[in-house]
């Protein structure tokens, strides 16, 4: 099933909603003015909670979700459309709700994990940047590592999805547990950088999330040991800017030619 305009729409307001949302919710809390202190759950490992009791997991799980929702929402975009795509209308809730059930499953137990860590780090040496300086190092090493690339590929892999009956189900929270599985695997090291810093968390998600989004956008490549950059982020950029340079242009009364030649896109 081929999804029209308006239900691709659709699909992106919802997903892209969800995403500002939990946004909102982050920022508030980092200014004192959400409940349960999302960040003091998710970067203070809730400072108050017993360490490893039933409240703390909670409390970091339910920070953590919706820090997964804030920062990996868009990026699971095309995975949703395929999902939406694949299945009929009848059942289209029902499998994306699966899919996202297990895509966020996924990524519970690395939070905690995370978490967990930030706690030992942060009782151990209060206020320190060596441990996210640290975590910055392996992260720089994993990006230019051809383990990230395959991570990245798989990414981009999405097996069709059975139409009728229980297999329609199960292959759409197989799809969602192995996307998160290969989110996981390609963002682990900076989301670490993030947790593990002892203030500025919420500048440093934005960036984790711009680069991980930047990064999404290009074909899976051969893994190999090299540099990496976002670059349909940067054609897109580039484009912008030539494309702003040329109103400009035109705004002054000035018509170039070949503005396309003279902007070196040509």
């Amino acid at each position: 099933m081929i999804l029209n305009r308006r239900e691709l729409a659709r699909v992106q307001c919802g997903v892209l909603g969800a995403s500002a949302a939990a946004w909102i919710a982050i920022a508030a809390s980092s200014f004192g003015f959400g409940q349960g202190g999302l960040l003091d759950a998710l970067c203070s490992s809730t400072q108050q909670a017993t360490w490893l009791t039933a409240g703390w997991v909670l409390s970091a799980s339910r920070g953590w979700l919706l820090m997964i929702v804030a920062m990996m929402g868009p990026m699971t975009l095309p995975a949703i459309v395929h999902v939406r795509a694949s299945t009929f209308a009848s059942r289209r809730a029902r499998a994306v709700s699966l899919f996202l059930l297990g895509f966020l499953a996924v990524w519970v137990m690395p939070g905690l994990a995370m978490t967990a860590l930030e706690r030992a780090v942060r009782d151990a040496m209060p206020n320190a940047y060596g441990p996210a300086a640290l975590a910055a190092f392996v992260a720089c090493v994993w990006h230019v590592s051809p383990f990230k690339q395959r991570c990245l590929n798989r990414c981009h892999a999405h097996r069709p999805l059975s139409p009728f009956g229980l297999k329609a189900d199960v292959d759409a929270l197989r799809l969602g547990l192995r996307h998160g599985m290969w989110c996981v695997g390609t963002c682990w090291a900076l989301m670490l950088v993030t947790v593990l810093l002892p203030g500025w968390q919420l500048a440093a998600m934005i960036v984790v999330s711009a680069l991980a989004c930047c990064e999404r956008l290009d074909p899976p490549g051969i893994p190999a040991w090299r540099l990496r950059w976002p670059r349909m982020a940067g054609l897109w950029l580039r484009r912008e800017i030539v494309h702003a340079g040329l109103r400009v242009l035109r705004g002054k009364g000035q018509h170039p030619e070949h503005p396309a030649r003279e902007h070196g896109l040509l």
